[in-house]
């Protein structure tokens, strides 16, 4: 990006310098650069006689050979990827947290600031899924690695920002947080990339404004271009370089003497496939089996083991679609169970409550072969995302947000904005649809009732009252289908009144 048409997807001039540094900024929509003409400029360079003046038409053009384009399949162009991680948060995220707001003569967040926002993000209790955020902000965030910024940005930084920071550049940090919010779900909609392109925009314009033209990077234009790249290859996860790097790593730990280093990596890969594909005999599987599986990754790498994509797009239409006639309510194959269970029973008024919780799913359910009898769990396993309950050692991961209930308790699937609440275990059970016993996994929930200043801490964030639940109801009962996502729970103490803020965290095979 140092030379004057130094983008891969454009033509934008970057003329004009800040010392040695271009002038990156002004957002306007520039030509794009195509295949064709790419190519053909790259061949021009070739045809050049001296190393000069084939500098001198790499200068003119902003364009460069590979050995690539001996593929006659390769567009250099779209197959030029924007990668979301150095792009986001190891790029803008960083850049604003450190080179803007904490550095010069007069740095927005001194050190008193910082502590403040460590002591508000150690008092959080994190997800296992999630990890936890070093204590490093008081140290003007040292060493955090990308999966830390990751989770700065999409979950804590808003809420630990309030109050710290000027309202006006509080709000163009959301404009970014709400887009990475956006990008960062597993299964995406042309509209959210359209949503979060805008707010990129209306990002970069109002950083140029509030902070100047030249504290504008390369990255920031590059955020022009970061939603060309998901609508050709897809949700983030599946171009993104969080696990290049981590195996990156992995390399680098392994142990060579520096001689044949690409035979020895290998052997070793080769050694450890032979390994795995070893067949236990059964005596021995439970012993040392789990000793050879995989280790389980936790951050951004474990959200990548789930399971086939296929088999969740059913599901997406039911998380945050309307309630309407469908045979998917009992699909509930891709959800694992997990133990303890045990055989339990509801009380009357919970049996009526769940017929009502039925008759909205318009699946035909016959109201006689709904029992109080059901099967009890403490959580469940979706897409290698577990949910907890309160009677789990996984209470952490029981704060839910899902678009199901409304005042009284009834269910309302109309709301434009997902309810907090958190499972007191799931259920099981079957019940007879149009003559056929078909079963049935809900999540019994406690709702959060919203705060009368529950824009507060504003999107993408909500407050509820802390000890004030919804009372029981059809809602009561939620499909597990319908859980839209997780979020971390921050119990705070504003204006002499204990408050819960919802801090939503993205979910991991649903869109919205």
């Amino acid at each position: 990006m140092a030379a004057r048409k130094g983008c891969s997807k454009c033509k934008k001039v970057f003329d004009g310098t800040f010392g040695e540094k271009r002038d990156y900024s002004g957002f306007d929509k520039c030509e794009s650069r195509c295949n064709q003409e790419h190519r053909r400029e790259a061949q021009e360079t070739l045809n050049q006689s001296t190393f000069k003046e084939r500098q001198e038409v790499e200068s003119k053009y902003g364009t460069r050979y590979t050995e690539l384009m001996r593929l006659p399949y390769f567009d250099c162009v779209r197959f030029t990827i924007v990668d979301p991680m150095h792009n986001l948060f190891l790029g803008s995220a960083k850049h604003i947290m450190q080179n803007v707001w904490l550095s010069g003569p007069n740095p927005m967040l001194n050190d008193g600031q910082l502590k403040k926002i460590q002591d508000k993000v150690d008092k959080v209790r994190f997800p296992s899924s999630l990890g936890r955020l070093p204590n490093k902000i008081s140290i003007s965030f040292g060493g955090f690695t990308a999966d830390q910024w990751k989770t700065w940005t999409l979950v804590m930084s808003i809420y630990a920002l309030k109050g710290e920071l000027p309202d006006e550049h509080l709000e163009v940090w959301r404009a970014f947080v709400i887009a990475c919010k956006l990008l960062c779900r597993t299964f995406v909609t042309v509209s959210d990339v359209i949503k979060a392109d805008s707010l990129l925009k209306t990002f970069c314009v109002k950083f140029e404004r509030l902070y100047g033209a030249e504290r504008v990077t390369p990255n920031m234009h590059m955020h022009t271009h970061l939603c060309e790249c998901v609508l050709d290859f897809g949700p983030v996860y599946a171009f993104w370089l969080f696990s290049f790097e981590r195996y990156n790593g992995v390399m680098g730990s392994f142990q060579t003497n520096n001689r044949s280093i690409e035979l020895q990596f290998m052997r070793k890969f080769l050694r450890d496939q032979t390994v795995q594909e070893v067949a236990f005999p059964d005596s021995f599987q439970s012993d040392f089996g789990p000793l050879f599986q995989p280790i389980s990754q936790s951050g951004t790498l474990g959200e990548t083991e789930c399971q086939p994509v296929q088999s969740f797009r059913p599901l997406v239409s039911l998380c945050y679609g309307s309630v309407e006639s469908t045979n998917l309510w009992n699909e509930i194959s891709v959800y694992r169970c997990l133990p303890p269970s045990s055989l339990d029973c509801l009380l009357a008024h919970e049996v009526s409550y769940l017929k009502e919780m039925y008759k909205t799913l318009n699946v035909a359910v016959q109201e006689e072969s709904v029992s109080e009898c059901f099967e009890r769990f403490s959580a469940v396993e979706v897409g290698g995302e577990r949910y907890g309950s309160s009677t789990s050692r996984s209470i952490r991961s029981s704060y839910i947000l899902a678009s199901w209930v409304s005042t009284g308790g009834l269910v309302d699937t109309s709301a434009s904005e997902p309810r907090a609440g958190y499972v007191k275990f799931y259920l099981r059970q079957n019940v007879c649809v149009a003559g056929e016993y078909k079963p049935f996994l809900l999540a019994y929930v406690m709702w959060y009732q919203n705060h009368p200043n529950k824009d507060y801490f504003g999107q993408p964030l909500q407050v509820c009252c802390k000890d004030l639940f919804e009372q029981l109801g059809p809602a009561t009962f939620l499909p597990v289908q319908r859980i839209q996502s997780k979020f971390v729970p921050v119990f705070q103490r504003v204006n002499a009144e204990d408050i819960l803020v919802v801090c939503p965290m993205t979910r991991k095979i649903a869109c919205a």
